[in-house]
């Protein structure tokens, strides 16, 4: 059963979310949001998967506060080492950007965004999970559709990979309040890549839990986040209204790993079991030392539970039970070493963006970026038509097979992305060690 939110006394009459205060305040909470969030994935990237030896390298001995330039090896292990910028920030935020980007007024262009933006950002990519990696090449051929996306290990893919990424459809959202504006444009956006349903119930319930706040201006509380599971639990019937798209992806996924509502129901139920579970580590604490009782609770340094959709989704939630200042929370998530940090960071940023009261600290690469583009979804959920990117004709497109070819020049030394647009080189390439590729700042 899909609800609506409860709103708060002082919250506005329907009707009068066209104001001009109210206009403003969506306005900021939409930009804060995205600076939070990619302040979140820039911090968190620093100390991903590292111990504190590690971390001490990467920042120079200085603590994990603010972003500072580290080094890190990019294009696995026959790539190069590069200095990255302080705020240079992962795939997490690089992924946001392609969804959004792939939202126009009239919709979540879900087309778009499966042969175009996935298949390219192979190439310019700064981290990425298997389960995205596998998903994006696939999408490279032709003849796979984006609902029935079936790589080797599909029906596994039950990380956050697709809940770090959905917040544009929420920040795009007429009616943040009401979960039909945007439910079934997550399930959309998750299942191009995550078809577990663990994958797909993390990025319902983040999602879920930023319409709350964006609708309440609160953090919810365990009972707020249990109505949200419920909530979720209607997923496999908004599947079904979807009768040309994700309607197909169900009938691809029973054939293959039966009952979706089976399925989809053992999810809520854990995903209930992880709220109560979260909500009653260490409730007698605060700050670190209740993230970390939680973080313990949940079992979030297990690499098996680690990049769990749903329980990182938990995870950004009970952060913000345990500090609701955003510096202070988001030093805590990426101070917690071995666990997703960035992930859980900035899912929380995105979270607690919308309540902060200034923007983030310190340097952000492409600030300006993520303000424009927070600010042409806000546009959208105004009623707005803002002109977006203009996508290639996808009947008559092929993205490229290869990462590398992705970038190409004209006879005068422009550069082009294809299927975004021009670029322009912004440092001298670094070539690997046996001069096969090369690596450049555009």
């Amino acid at each position: 059963m899909i609800t609506l939110f409860d709103q708060q006394d002082d919250q506005p009459e329907s009707g009068a979310s066209d104001s001009a205060a109210s206009w403003n305040d969506r306005i900021g909470a939409t930009t804060r949001s995205a600076l939070w969030a990619a302040h979140g994935d820039a911090l968190g990237w620093i100390s991903e998967l590292t111990d504190e030896a590690g971390l001490r390298r990467r920042t120079s001995g200085a603590p994990l506060r603010v972003p500072v330039p580290w080094t890190r090896r990019i294009g696995g292990r026959f790539g190069v080492e590069i200095q990255l910028p302080a705020g240079t920030y992962s795939d997490d935020s690089q992924l946001r950007l392609a969804t959004g980007r792939a939202i126009r007024p009239d919709g979540f262009d879900v087309q778009a965004f499966a042969k175009v933006e996935l298949p390219i950002w192979r190439s310019y990519a700064l981290g990425g999970g298997r389960a995205t990696t596998q998903a994006a090449r696939n999408l490279a051929r032709r003849r796979v559709a984006w609902n029935a996306n079936s790589y080797t290990g599909w029906l596994d893919a039950g990380g956050n990979g697709a809940a770090m990424r959905i917040q544009p459809h929420v920040w795009a959202a007429r009616r943040p309040e009401d979960p039909r504006s945007f439910l079934l444009d997550l399930v959309r956006n998750a299942i191009c890549t995550h078809s577990h349903p663990g994958g797909i119930l993390g990025s319902v319930l983040h999602g879920l839990a930023l319409a709350h706040m964006l609708a309440t201006g609160r953090v919810p509380n365990c009972e707020d986040l249990l109505d949200l599971v419920e909530c979720a639990a209607s997923v496999p019937d908004v599947a079904m209204e979807d009768t040309t798209g994700v309607a197909i992806w169900r009938i691809v996924f029973e054939q293959q790993a039966g009952s979706l509502e089976e399925a989809w129901l053992h999810q809520v139920r854990d995903a209930e079991q992880a709220v109560r579970t979260a909500w009653k580590a260490g409730n007698w604490s605060a700050g670190a030392e209740r993230y970390e009782a939680i973080v313990s609770a949940l079992g979030l340094r297990d690499p098996s539970r680690r990049g769990s959709g749903v329980l990182t989704a938990v995870a950004a939630v009970g952060l913000l039970w345990c500090e609701e200042a955003p510096d202070e929370a988001l030093q805590i998530a990426v101070n917690c070493l071995g666990t997703d940090t960035d992930t859980i960071a900035t899912m929380a940023g995105a979270l607690l963006g919308v309540v902060a009261e200034r923007d983030p600290p310190g340097a952000l690469l492409d600030a300006n970026l993520f303000r424009s583009e927070a600010l042409r979804l806000a546009r959208i959920a105004r009623g707005e038509r803002p002109e977006g990117p203009r996508y290639p004709d996808l009947d008559h497109w092929s993205a490229p097979a290869a990462a590398a070819d992705a970038l190409t020049a004209d006879e005068a030394g422009s550069h082009f992305v294809l299927g975004l647009g021009r670029v322009e080189a912004d440092s001298e390439p670094t070539f690997a060690a046996d001069g096969a590729f090369a690596w450049q700042w555009h």
